[in-house]
């Protein structure tokens, strides 16, 4: 009779056995072993070699992952190099989106705890898709990648296959490690293009095609992962999750961005919300899922008991931007 096990339970019962033989061995194999069990640990793992599991949220260090410029003064704070940085979406053109330079804060509200004036626990913004167009990033932040060896992750947003086409032509000329198709921005109305699972997993294995990057989807708490989710394994590499609408978070309350239809909120307050979706997307696919709403330092190691494979930081560079550096080091402090 024959037992039929899979590779993932095959790997695990190789580990055992190579474990339970330590008591007899030397310094210098435990210390490979040691070596071993770290290079295990989750991270995820891309199709073109990149590893991550650290990432800095879309837009967080602006557009090319090196820090917004009135962040880069604090860069010996944020400490850029620790993460794999997101940038920030851009369309196929130009988009004006909410966001003036002479009022930055009038489409970006801090949330307050209980606990004093500084104590936050979220952000909302309207930014909207605020961005000078993928031509520019082509333009400007292609050849950084480049010329400075930086690891990014484009963020692009497309409505319709034309664009989508021409927006894959031009990012296949950068040196990216991935790219994140953002398909339900919180500030927008959603696109027809992506109205519906069979648009979603058509549209992603559309790109596929054309793209020569690994593929990370961006989704909201809002779409039923089971209906698209399974159909995309071996399409998409990672899922990453957006801001939650105002109205889900505080719906007997209106929104302090009420002008701009409600905004979108990240940050721990979220967490009721975003922690059991991530542990949902666990259950619907094997495709490895970024965990987000990170605030505090024990939530890295919250989302990856839920099942994630890599950790991002967003809102919380705002109101404390030195939390994600000191969170990052201290955890690989305790991996060494």
């Amino acid at each position: 009779m024959y037992i039929i096990i899979t590779e993932k339970q095959k790997n695990f019962i190789h580990r055992l056995v190579f474990l339970t033989k330590l008591r007899q061995k030397s310094n210098f194999e435990k210390d490979y072993v040691k070596f071993f069990l770290k290079e295990v640990v989750d991270l995820i793992r891309l199709s073109n070699g990149h590893q991550f599991d650290y990432v800095a949220a879309s837009g967080s260090l602006g557009y090319d992952g090196t820090g917004w410029w009135f962040k880069k003064i604090l860069n010996w704070l944020i400490k850029p190099k620790l993460f794999i940085a997101v940038g920030k979406t851009v369309t196929r053109f130009k988009e004006k989106g909410n966001f003036r330079w002479w009022n930055p804060l009038g489409c970006v509200k801090f949330l307050r705890g209980p606990n004093g004036l500084l104590d936050f626990i979220g952000v909302i913004n309207a930014v909207a898709l605020r961005n000078p167009g993928i031509e520019w990033l082509v333009k400007k932040v292609g050849p950084k990648i480049s010329r400075k060896k930086l690891k990014l992750i484009a963020s692009v947003y497309f409505k319709s296959e034309t664009e989508m086409l021409e927006i894959a032509e031009m990012l296949n000329g950068m040196d990216l490690v991935a790219v994140e198709v953002n398909i339900s921005c919180s500030n927008i109305l959603a696109s027809p293009f992506w109205h519906g699972p069979e648009a979603i997993v058509q549209n992603c294995r559309e790109l596929k095609k054309v793209l020569r990057h690994p593929i990370i989807l961006k989704i909201s708490v809002e779409h039923e992962v089971e209906q698209f989710l399974p159909q995309l394994r071996g399409v998409v590499e990672a899922i990453s999750i957006n801001s939650v609408r105002w109205r889900l978070i505080f719906p007997k309350k209106k929104s302090p961005l009420a002008r701009f239809g409600g905004g979108g909120v990240s940050g721990k307050v979220t967490q009721p919300i975003v922690w059991p979706f991530i542990m949902d997307i666990v259950r619907q696919t094997r495709i490895p899922v970024i965990g987000s709403a990170i605030w505090d330092y024990g939530d890295m190691a919250a989302v990856r008991r839920m099942g994630a494979k890599a950790v991002s930081f967003g809102s919380v560079f705002m109101p404390y931007p030195w939390r994600p550096a000191s969170f990052v080091k201290k955890e690989m402090e305790k991996k060494k």
